[in-house]
């Protein structure tokens, strides 16, 4: 009995490892996505500074030789407006995106219940993958008709589509271009409905009874196979709710996802 005992201890600390590890990997992941979207915005500063000030000392050398003339002087003033409306433009695009992803990690971090508009919250997450999502060459379709104001965990809500966008440029598009991935998000009397659904390789049809369960992979080497088990313990155990899989090679995969209110 001890060393039943014994073992079951050593299977739930592997277990609370492995789970913590994958949940640093959706983090990582979510990061990877929100510095390669903030690469565009800054470069663009940095260019734009950069010629701005190459003009400063063009204009500083002009000056100290006594040479500047009044047209030297408007052609640099008149210069000035297109670069400062370019900072401006990529500045806010920056900051804002900072702002979104300190408000998922903040809710991340505490994991209190709390009231988020639930369309425009996964919005937010589809916009903080969206470097990733381009690279991958592959588009995000959001279906939701009405505000959905709803009382939820958002670090859950946050890991699930974290989990969901990373499984499907992994898995469902790893040699296809310009896919679509559409999320359908609707309000019942008594629970959300979200469908989550991509065209891409698809499942074979003896495996879909496998893909929750802990370390199930076919691409064994490259992934551990624990996301979409994490994904369910979401679900079903924080959210109360539930997650089936249709899938068919070469048309696709769908999650179906039920939340209770």
């Amino acid at each position: 009995n001890i060393k039943l005992q014994n073992t079951i201890c050593d299977l739930n600390d592997s277990r609370d490892f492995i789970i913590q590890n994958e949940k640093a990997a959706a983090l990582g992941y979510l990061v990877s996505g929100v510095a390669h979207e903030l690469n565009t915005p800054l470069g663009i500063i940095l260019t734009t500074i950069s010629y701005l000030f190459d003009n400063y000392n063009s204009l500083n050398v002009t000056m100290k030789n006594s040479s500047l003339t009044e047209q030297d002087f408007k052609e640099f003033f008149h210069s000035l407006k297109s670069p400062f409306e370019l900072i401006l433009t990529n500045t806010n695009k920056a900051s804002e995106l900072i702002r979104k992803f300190k408000e998922l990690s903040v809710n991340n971090t505490f994991e209190k219940k709390k009231i988020i508009d639930l369309c425009f919250y996964i919005t937010n997450i589809i916009k903080l993958h969206q470097g990733l999502i381009k690279s991958a060459q592959f588009k995000f379709i959001i279906n939701c008709k009405d505000k959905i104001l709803i009382e939820t965990y958002p670090d859950a809500i946050q890991q699930i589509f974290t989990i969901l966008i990373s499984n499907s440029i992994q898995h469902g598009f790893p040699n296809i271009k310009n896919g679509d991935v559409i999320i359908e998000i609707e309000k019942k009397p008594k629970n959300i409905i979200i469908i989550f659904k991509d065209n891409g390789f698809g499942i074979e049809k003896q495996n879909i009874k496998f893909i929750f369960d802990p370390f199930y992979t076919t691409q064994h080497g490259r992934h551990m196979g624990i996301g979409l088990s994490i994904l369910y313990n979401i679900i079903t155990k924080k959210l109360y709710g539930t997650v089936r899989c249709e899938s068919e090679i070469g048309k696709g995969t769908n999650f179906y996802i039920t939340i209770p209110l």
